[in-house]
């Protein structure tokens, strides 16, 4: 049996995870790890920030989502394919596509994807989106305590 390569569909999904880590790994993400999570939700566009952020990675499942039926790497990923799918299960039954809903899946599915890539021997492709998602995952998780503290001072303001 051949072994499968990335298919044009599986370097979109490395596109998309790469322009959002360009997006997100900025120099002011950089600056803000630098500060403790108070400052920074006391910042006056944290709570902005913090929203572009996620709509970002929003972004992102979506792309996978999309990609899931065509990628060649996918088709070997069973339980990743099947994340994606409780994704659109979840943003059919809410008739949103939230963060919470789509981020967690779509990071363990891009996992997936390096893990097979690797598997494959395509060490160039699982290097360059397991590079992208490393860019995105330390400002993913310091946006989640920012954000909850943000959001309880603005009602703490009200």
């Amino acid at each position: 049996m051949p072994r499968p390569a990335p298919n044009p569909i599986d370097f979109q999904i490395l596109a998309i995870v790469t322009a959002a880590a360009e997006g997100i790994d900025t120099p002011m993400a950089r600056e803000f790890q630098g500060h403790d999570i108070a400052t920074l939700a006391k910042l006056p566009a944290c709570i902005e920030w913090v929203e572009m952020l996620r709509s970002l990675l929003v972004t992102v499942a979506r792309g996978l989502v999309n990609a899931r039926a065509d990628s060649e790497l996918l088709r070997h990923l069973p339980i990743a394919r099947g994340r994606l799918d409780d994704i659109v299960r979840l943003t059919d039954a809410t008739g949103e596509w939230r963060y919470e809903i789509t981020w967690p899946d779509a990071a363990l599915t891009i996992e997936a994807i390096v893990a097979v890539a690797r598997r494959f021997g395509h060490h160039d492709f699982a290097r360059d989106l397991d590079r992208a998602l490393h860019r995105i995952r330390p400002i993913e998780a310091l946006t989640l305590p920012v954000y909850a503290l943000a959001l309880e001072q603005l009602a703490a303001q009200e």
